[in-house]
């Protein structure tokens, strides 16, 4: 059974003015967790597993909805795996492309 731990708790604990945590523990300085997959993600939720973010390789992260990786952050930027929907503007600094597939409405750059 997974132990897990209570970020509110977490929270409160780090916020102390003393040294130690309930004068027995120092307080909290980062959290850091276990790598994870695009099945069972790092940071998920409880009733919905295969949701979530995880850390796909060193500095590359990944964000997964239904065990497959949707959204990936790395040095190159971010790249979106499915379709994107936009509700407002794109606003670009450079030019805007696409890799197989199709762009619809008005575009300008």
């Amino acid at each position: 059974m997974a132990s897990f731990i209570r970020l509110s708790e977490v929270a409160n604990q780090s916020t102390s003015t003393s040294n130690m945590v309930n004068d027995s523990h120092p307080p909290i300085k980062g959290v850091r967790v276990l790598s994870g997959t695009s099945n069972a993600p790092t940071l998920a939720f409880l009733n919905d597993t295969d949701t979530g973010i995880y850390n796909v390789s060193p500095n590359n992260i990944g964000i997964v909805t239904g065990g497959v990786k949707r959204v990936t952050v790395d040095s190159e930027g971010l790249s979106v795996n499915g379709t994107l929907t936009v509700e407002k503007d794109i606003v670009a600094s450079s030019n805007i492309s696409s890799v197989n597939g199709t762009f619809s409405g008005n575009a300008s750059v």
